[in-house]
């Protein structure tokens, strides 16, 4: 996990939460919707709206609501190319107190190679407003990102691949926030396929190479930081009826970090319904 004072000009190290070794469950509702704007020959824009809440039956304090807005603009293909952009505003609750907001644009455009593969570019910029302490000011940044996506379809319209990669600054609004200045490049490799008509499957894989541009507060503004991050998902989907669907979905999160206070590991066993119109 990140420091969550950083340090900076005091000189002072932070503590970070213990909750190393820690079990928990929670349960989690979410809403969401779409409306489409408009729809003409030249593309379409729809607005939608997404509500989550977690309860956590043990670690209260980890109980987390997020509600977004999104627009997105999306073209009609033209001569193999498809354009568009996406906007969201996030505001999430922490232990049902403010926490922080953040706005994210996300321009992007699709090449279509034929009818078995596509490539898309995109950038992202995120700016994120932290509410109260101890993350205020310190996390406070802006996010610039760069990314590419290759899709490849296998056989069937429910059977493909996809490989991307992105690589991004995290630039800290406040001269104290050094300790979250960073660089990164995640590379992800996903598998999407059906099973026999009664379910759909996602099997994903991703790594992040973190690097810290400047020496930590943790160690005594010695040394910087270096985070190898493995995250993992497995996820079924079965459709109980036309409106009513069941998933059942493993996260799994591995972080090794030059500095030994970073290292975690992460283990989720999620099971849901999801009723759709």
């Amino acid at each position: 996990m990140n420091c969550y004072t950083g340090g900076g000009s005091t000189g002072q190290p932070c503590k970070p939460l213990d909750t190393k070794g820690e079990e928990d469950g929670f349960f989690a509702i979410a809403l969401g919707g779409k409306y489409r704007l408009f729809a003409t020959d030249f593309g379409q824009g729809t607005l939608g709206y997404d509500f989550y809440q977690s309860v956590h039956f043990e670690t209260s304090s980890f109980d987390l609501q997020n509600q977004e807005l999104h627009l997105d603009l999306v073209s009609t293909p033209m001569h193999q190319f498809q354009f568009g952009v996406s906007g969201f505003y996030d505001f999430y609750m922490l232990n049902y107190q403010s926490f922080y907001n953040q706005g994210r644009g996300v321009p992007w455009v699709t090449y279509f190679e034929g009818q078995a593969a596509a490539t898309q570019v995109y950038y992202q910029f995120v700016s994120q407003d932290y509410s109260r302490g101890p993350f205020s000011p310190f996390r406070d940044a802006y996010n610039n990102a760069v990314g590419a996506r290759q899709f490849f379809l296998l056989g069937a319209p429910d059977r493909f691949m996809s490989l991307g990669y992105q690589w991004d600054y995290n630039d800290p609004l406040s001269m104290d926030g050094t300790d979250f200045a960073y660089h990164d490049n995640f590379i992800d490799l996903r598998f999407d396929f059906g099973i026999l008509d009664w379910a759909r499957g996602t099997i994903g894989y991703a790594v992040d190479l973190q690097e810290y541009r400047y020496v930590n507060s943790r160690t005594d503004f010695a040394i910087r930081r270096h985070d190898f991050d493995n995250q993992i998902v497995v996820r079924f989907v079965h459709d109980l009826t036309s409106y009513l669907s069941a998933d059942l979905s493993y996260f799994g999160v591995i972080n090794n970090s030059n500095i030994p206070d970073f290292q975690y590991s992460r283990n989720i066993v999620e099971a849901g319904l999801r009723v759709h119109f």
